[in-house]
Parts: structure tokens; C-alpha cells; sequence
């Protein structure tokens, strides 16, 4: 089975051209985490349902980066990540993942980013890790995983935009899967 994901990022706002980032998946940054611990305790009644999707998965992050059950394991030539709850496992290395449930398994790889006219085929990469997170890095882009809690979450940070995309307004991830 082969299928190809393509997602168009809306990208707004005033970026320095030096220092372009992009994060998919809603996160904001870890200074966010404050924030969430400080809604947490602010309500005694907070449950973690009641906080933001964004919150959820710093929480989840941070959580997982303190607990061994969470923490990346060398495998081969990449790492190998695992979110017990969910009896799910990821196989990370410089050629993409490999997603296992208990009875079904996905493999994932980016193909390329950019904008028309000018798209940036991915070229492998190297992966590395540190706690729960394992982290795929490309010249100009870094594909990351984090396990926590909560699963294993996704996302993309763009270092530098694909020649001819400085202007853009909509920035290309092509993923096959």
C-alpha cells in the first residue's frame, strides 16, 4: 500500500529571513509549557482534557522526556521510541519511521518541502536523539518525534526555506506513506 500526504502550511506574519522557522503539528515552544503548568495549578479542577491540544502535547513531551519508559533507544542506525499506553512503538532513522501498532504497522518518509515553483527533494538524513525525542536532521529542515504519554507526536522545523520560497505563502511537506 503507497499513498503520498501533502500538506500546505499557510505561512503569515513578519519572519526574519535569517532565522525562518516553521513547527507543524500545533507547537508553539516550550515557553508554552509554563503557561500550561500554570493554568494546571491556577484550577485545581484542570483536567488534562480541559487544557489545549498545544498544552496536551508539551505536557505529554515533557512527561515522557522524565520517564525511562519514553526515552529513545538505539536501534540499528536510528532509535527506536514507545508509547506503552497506546501499545505503540517507532523505529527512527535517517530514512524516515516505522510506525507499529499490535496488529498493523506504517512506514513514512519525506519526500520534499518548498513552494511552486521551487520544491526541495529531502535527501536522507541523520537521526539522533536525546530523552524522548528523536530527531531527523536535513540540511535546511529537522523531522522530529517526541514520545510521551499521549502517543508519539510529529513535526517539522524549516531552518531555512527552499531557493525561490522566501516569499511564499504557502510552504509544501510531502510525505509518502
Amino acid at each position: 500500500m503507497s499513498a503520498l500526504l501533502k500538506a500546505d502550511v499557510p505561512i503569515s506574519g513578519d519572519i526574519p529571513t535569517k532565522s525562518k522557522l516553521l513547527t507543524m503539528v500545533l507547537m508553539t515552544g516550550f515557553v508554552s509549557l509554563a503557561a500550561a503548568a500554570a493554568q494546571a495549578s491556577a484550577v485545581e479542577t484542570t483536567s488534562l482534557g480541559e487544557l489545549s491540544e498545544v498544552h496536551q502535547a508539551l505536557l505529554s513531551a515533557a512527561l515522557g522526556a522524565r520517564d525511562d519508559r519514553y526515552r529513545a533507544q538505539g536501534e540499528g542506525d536510528g532509535f527506536l521510541l514507545a508509547s506503552p499506553a497506546q501499545g505503540l512503538t517507532a523505529s527512527v532513522a535517517g530514512d524516515g519511521i516505522e510506525m507499529r501498532g499490535s496488529k498493523e504497522a506504517v512506514r513514512m518518509h519525506l519526500l520534499g518541502w518548498g513552494c511552486e515553483p521551487a520544491f526541495r527533494p529531502a535527501v536522507g538524513g541523520r537521526a539522533a536523539a536525546e530523552a524522548n525525542r528523536v530527531e531527523i536532521r536535513r540540511e535546511g529542515l529537522t523531522e522530529w518525534y517526541f514520545a510521551g504519554p499521549l502517543g508519539v507526536e510529529q513535526g517539522f522545523t524549516i531552518a531555512t526555506p527552499a531557493a525561490g520560497c522566501e516569499a511564499a505563502d504557502e510552504l509544501v511537506i510531502e510525505l509518502a506513506i
